[in-house]
């Protein structure tokens, strides 16, 4: 099998994969993918780079992972994961995550394989007609900076006060769609006019993919387990969407701007 490096990537199962400590100069613990065969080939080199380079940081535990959606990130790889020792770890931007609170929704419905699939195409026009997606898209939302300042600070919460959610929402939402403490006055001029005309945006609609990170659209094929000894509550080719929150535009600016000033407080360049 082909792949994007030169490295040694072990078969451990069907969908897990192993780089061992001998492929890197400082690796501390082995680095694991979880991917299908025909995922980890489209994985780009900067997947095998960057869950090696985690693997080489102080205090790490056990392995270096990256989910199936891998591929270049911000030192980690996207789609990485790692768990580090609470005294001899460290604290990496890249792995807590470069864009503030990013993260991803899945919408389930109760449609089967057999719905949706002879409807598919027209299902995609339709996405792309109501839902305003791709670089530099605005949305259907018009906020002036105070408004815009309410949305930072109560979160998912304004979106159901007028109207564009449901209470139960919040349930499903970690911290109930709101982190208290949240404080605009921190935000820059640059950082709000990126992100205040993004409101109600998707950056890009697709149907399963390579990167995963875009709202897609897809069907389960295969429940690896039952949570809970309950009944899965999704059936089995259910079609489902998959929605990216978060900003990638506005809150980088924010996160660069606050490492550049610690950088110079500790005298780094």
């Amino acid at each position: 099998m082909k792949l994007n490096t030169e490295m040694q990537v072990n078969q451990i199962s069907d969908e897990l994969w192993e780089i061992p400590t001998s492929e890197k100069e400082g690796m501390l613990v082995p680095a694991r993918i979880y991917a299908t065969p025909a995922i980890l080939q489209s994985m780009d080199v900067g997947v095998f780079e960057q869950v090696t380079n985690v693997a080489c940081l102080p205090g790490i535990r056990r392995y270096a992972l990256c989910m199936p959606d891998g591929h270049w990130g911000y030192g980690f790889p996207i789609g990485g994961v790692a768990a580090l020792d609470v005294r001899s770890g460290v604290i990496s931007p890249g792995g807590v995550g470069y864009d503030i609170n990013c993260g991803m929704r899945l919408i389930r419905t109760d449609l089967i394989r057999e719905d949706v699939q002879p409807h598919l195409d027209r299902l995609m026009t339709e996405l792309f007609r109501r839902v305003p997606a791709g670089v530099g898209a605005s949305g259907f939302i018009r906020l002036d900076r105070l408004s815009f300042e309410d949305v930072m600070v109560h979160g998912a919460r304004w979106c159901i006060e007028w109207g564009f959610g449901w209470h139960r929402d919040l349930d499903a939402i970690e911290e109930g769609g709101c982190i208290t403490g949240a404080d605009p006055s921190k935000v820059s001029d640059q950082a709000v006019s990126r992100g205040i005309n993004q409101l109600g945006t998707w950056d890009q609609v697709t149907t399963i993919s390579k990167y995963r990170w875009y709202p897609v659209i897809g069907y389960v094929t295969k429940k690896l387990r039952q949570l809970g000894g309950s009944p899965a509550k999704i059936r089995l080719l259910s079609w489902f969407t998959v929605g990216r929150v978060g900003s990638a535009t506005r809150l980088p600016v924010i996160i660069s701007r606050y490492l550049n000033e610690r950088c110079g407080d500790m005298g780094f360049p």
